[in-house]
């Protein structure tokens, strides 16, 4: 899916629903995946990167997918050995 499919779907939602977390909860139930809905949430909202993380992470659409994302997350960050 491009960035402009994304971003175009997301807002016609907004237009809709007048609720960014609607939107997000539509586009996860027409089959986004999670990183359509940072994309769409740093283009439509204009929403810098790192803060669009978060806000899709800890939005109610993708709650269930939390807890195995910050420990995928983890577990990345234990693997990493520092440089000697």
């Amino acid at each position: 899916m491009t960035v402009t499919a994304v971003s175009s779907r997301a807002r016609d939602l907004l237009d809709e629903t007048g609720s960014w977390e609607a939107t997000l909860r539509l586009l996860r139930d027409e089959g986004f995946t999670k990183v359509d809905a940072v994309r769409a949430t740093v283009e439509v909202l204009g929403t810098p990167l790192d803060e669009a993380k978060v806000l899709v992470h800890e939005s109610p659409a993708w709650a269930d997918r939390r807890q195995q994302d910050e420990a995928f997350q983890a577990a990345l960050g234990a693997d990493r050995t520092p440089a000697a």
